[in-house]
């Protein structure tokens, strides 16, 4: 059974700017890994970004959301492990708060 990888716009961004070497290897990480088993891969992160996971690849992290019901992982955040920590309290909130917007207002209609 393979998961659904799904990047938000800024995580697209994040990836593609990196060197190409690096983008193949966390893309191929993302499918050896993450699609198959992720929950042998994803590490729950703490306290307010408790319902988060992070992916380790080498010094890269991606920052991901999980939903068990529909077999899906969101990747929200990427980067380098020094800088991916920096700003995410407030990324992750804006985009959870964001997708649960989309959501509800997805199936009102």
């Amino acid at each position: 059974m393979s998961w659904q990888i799904i990047f938000t716009k800024k995580a697209q961004k994040q990836i593609n700017s990196l060197d190409k070497a690096i983008q193949s290897r966390i893309k191929q990480a993302i499918l050896e890994k993450l699609a198959i088993n992720p929950d042998l891969f994803l590490e729950p992160l703490c306290g307010e970004l408790g319902g988060f996971y992070k992916f380790r690849i080498g010094d890269y992290r991606l920052i991901c959301s999980k939903e068990n019901e529909q077999l899906t992982i969101i990747v929200i955040e990427l980067g380098h492990r020094r800088e991916v920590y920096k700003w995410l309290k407030y990324l992750v909130q804006r985009f959870f708060l964001n997708f649960r917007l989309k959501r509800q207002s997805q199936t009102a209609s």
